[in-house]
């Protein structure tokens, strides 16, 4: 068995033992692959884009760098990138320009490319008067028998258009809701939309009896209030991070961030225009297949995290016998919903532990009711019925599969839900705990890879909770860096999201997957110290 462990020390010392991670806490950590157990962890290549500068990097498990993508003169930033079957990349960039011409922000560009950076595919989404963030996926569409683009956008909702939903006119904040809510988009393989789904046009309120969304708000687990919390007035209502396909469902999964929920929609339910109908009338076409999704065949047929944002929960911020309740909640700030071999993953759900259920990163960035915040990946089976696991055929609403008293991180203990199935944490919220971006995947070998993303983090951690193999992104805006200060959390090595795919992946075949040296070999980093001094000085 071989076991890599790297430790680069700068005045001090750090103790550790051979064969089990420990936590500790230092100004300056090293970088790169810092522990490889390569019997326990899975073999294979990962790929990550650090957020400020530009490179998409792939390395092998030791940390070498095996290729690179740059980015086309112009555009700034990749958020992240996969590998499709077909062996191109599928990536979102930031152009500008564009933001500049619709005075919207965004990625705003969803592209194909090789493994040689010519693009394959693209599509700008400015263009189409939204503004592409955040998410895409590439799916095969079983209605058309083609494969199709989805991806989260934002659409400007005036206020006038809030009012007429019984928005809380003193929740409206000054400039109403211009540039956003939320929603999801399908393109074609020519660029052009034909699917729409926005969540704002599933509400239900119980401030305004004169409309007609008007009811009771604990009745309609399937609508979203649009009165909940800060209402319209939170400035980035809803704010959806992460989507996610499965085909044989045909149904989207969405996470949104504002409420720490993520919700389930039937895709198959609200596209209901065939290939002649677009043949026929290709606007008529989309226009049927928007007003579906508008309808009651767009509403949510599943969520999870917060069931107070319905009122299906405990009042907020309780505490009774040691045993903190707020609300029930379940997840706060979370990002990168999936099903376990859903959409663009390398391995089906028949060939991945879990396969079928949910897979979530928790940031618990607002986790305050626990006295501190930490980080969490949640596993959920959304058709456990109840605390004996007995299962429905059909999803269950969480807080009627009840929770289960599970123990708190510093002693008490807190309510988890039924249908959380597995669940990792570190022993010290200080080794594990990223407040924004991240994300996290299954294996098929049961173990999960990890982003957490504010600080540059990757690990692999198994079934049992053990951590197989950890690496660090040295790339940050002052350099390259062998060590990595202690306020890289602020924006200096963040990584949104990292993916990790199998040697016998379609897009390695014919490849040189040559080991091409460190990330930081590469850039021949010898002033180390004076780049680090002059990232602290900023």
């Amino acid at each position: 068995m071989k076991k890599s462990f790297i430790v680069t020390v700068l005045g001090i010392f750090l103790a550790m033992t051979v064969g089990s991670v420990y936590a500790y806490t230092s100004h300056y950590g090293p970088t790169e692959t810092i522990y490889y157990d390569q019997a326990k962890a899975y073999n294979g290549y990962t790929i990550f884009n650090p957020l400020a500068t530009g490179t998409t990097y792939l390395i092998d498990m030791e940390g070498n760098v095996v290729h690179t993508w740059s980015l086309p003169a112009g555009r700034s930033i990749c958020l992240h990138a996969r590998f499709l079957d077909n062996g191109n990349l599928l990536r979102s960039i930031r152009d500008p320009l564009l933001e500049n011409k619709y005075h919207s922000q965004g990625d705003g560009v969803v592209q194909e490319v090789d493994w040689d950076g010519n693009v394959i595919w693209e599509v700008e989404s400015h263009p189409l008067g939204r503004g592409q963030h955040h998410d895409f996926r590439k799916i095969w569409n079983n209605q058309l028998q083609e494969y199709t683009y989805i991806m989260i956008v934002g659409k400007t909702l005036p206020e006038a258009d809030a009012l007429a939903l019984g928005a809380d006119p003193s929740k409206l904040g000054v400039a109403g809701m211009d540039g956003g809510p939320d929603g999801v988009i399908e393109v074609n393989s020519e660029g052009k939309l034909i699917w729409e789904w926005h969540l704002v046009d599933h509400t239900i309120q119980d401030f305004d009896p004169t409309k007609l969304n008007f009811g009771v708000v604990a009745d309609h687990p399937e609508k979203m209030d649009i009165n909940y919390g800060q209402g319209l007035g939170d400035g980035d209502w809803q704010h959806l991070n992460s989507l996610d396909y499965n085909q044989e469902l045909d149904q989207i999964a969405a996470n949104g961030r504002t409420f720490c929920e993520f919700y389930v929609i039937d895709h198959g339910a609200s596209f209901v225009s065939t290939p002649a109908d677009f043949a026929a009338d290709f606007d008529a076409a989309v226009a049927a297949n928007v007003a579906a999704a508008t309808g009651s065949a767009g509403d949510l047929i599943y969520r999870f995290g917060n069931p107070q944002v319905y009122d299906a929960a405990v009042s907020f911020w309780t505490e009774v016998d040691h045993v903190y309740s707020p609300g029930d909640e379940q997840m706060w700030y979370s990002h990168d919903i999936q099903w376990i071999g859903g959409a663009n993953a390398p391995w089906s759900a028949s060939e991945l532990p879990g396969g079928g259920n949910f897979l979530i990163f928790d940031n618990g960035s607002n986790r305050g009711h626990e006295g501190h915040t930490y980080s969490a990946v949640l596993e959920i089976n959304p058709y456990i019925l109840d605390n004996t696991g007995a299962l429905s055929q059909d999803y269950v609403n969480p807080p009627a599969a009840g929770y289960i008293m599970a123990g708190s991180m510093f002693g008490g203990q807190k309510k988890q839900s039924n249908q959380v199935v597995w669940s990792y944490q570190s022993l010290s919220p200080t080794s594990f705990y990223s407040w924004y971006i991240s994300g996290c995947e299954r294996m098929p070998n049961g173990n999960t890879v990890v982003c957490s993303g504010a600080h540059g983090h990757f690990f692999e951690v198994t079934a049992d909770k053990e951590v197989v193999w950890e690496y660090v992104n040295p790339d940050t805006p002052a350099g390259v860096l062998k060590l990595m200060p202690d306020n890289s959390g602020m924006g200096g090595n963040s990584v949104f999201r990292c993916h990790r795919f199998g040697p016998d992946h379609p897009a390695f075949v014919g490849k040189d997957m040559t080991p091409k040296g460190k990330i930081t070999d590469r850039a021949g980093v010898e002033k180390i110290q004076d780049k680090l001094e002059q990232f602290l000085a900023q």
